[in-house]
């Protein structure tokens, strides 16, 4: 494989490509970080770059963080652990870690629990009840659901 330079890229550059892989989705700090070492740029050039993103409101943490939470609880079933592990792996601040998750609805947030463990029960038939039990209470603790919340929630509780 045949070598090839890598292109280097003015501020001016630099501002146009960090503003469309911002106004693509959400993005946190971190992420924006990658996303301008990626492009080449270090130093000074890279914290003007970062500043200029938070001038330009293209990152704002607070809105990052409600996005991942909705998102992740919306699409993929996460409850608010496996959520606050996600954001804080992002290195979002506390503050914003509490911002994003006020944004699920209490409501819902114990309907999708109760859906996901009834999937489960139903997956697990014919399996002994204290497997089977078990086995809802694993799946909910593996989506991010609390123990304590699981083991109440989990199917067959009233059996």
């Amino acid at each position: 494989m045949a070598w090839q330079a890598k292109k280097v890229f003015t501020l001016e550059d630099g501002r146009t490509a960090l503003e469309r892989y911002c106004a693509y989705q959400e993005r946190c700090q971190s992420e924006v970080k990658t996303k301008i070492a990626s492009l080449g740029f270090r130093g000074d050039a890279a914290d003007q770059l970062l500043l200029d993103a938070f001038a330009a409101d293209w990152v704002n943490e607070e809105r990052f963080a409600r996005a991942y939470a909705r998102g992740k609880f919306r699409s993929l079933g996460w409850g608010r652990i496996k959520i606050t592990h996600g954001l804080r792996a992002k290195g979002v601040s506390a503050a914003c870690v509490a911002l994003g998750l006020s944004e699920l609805d209490p409501e819902e947030y114990e309907a999708t629990a109760r859906l996901r463990g009834a999937k489960e029960w139903e997956a697990a038939s014919g399996v002994p009840l204290h497997q089977r039990r078990f086995k809802v209470e694993q799946a909910l603790y593996q989506r991010g659901f609390e123990s304590e919340w699981a083991r109440e929630t989990a199917p067959g509780r009233e059996e």
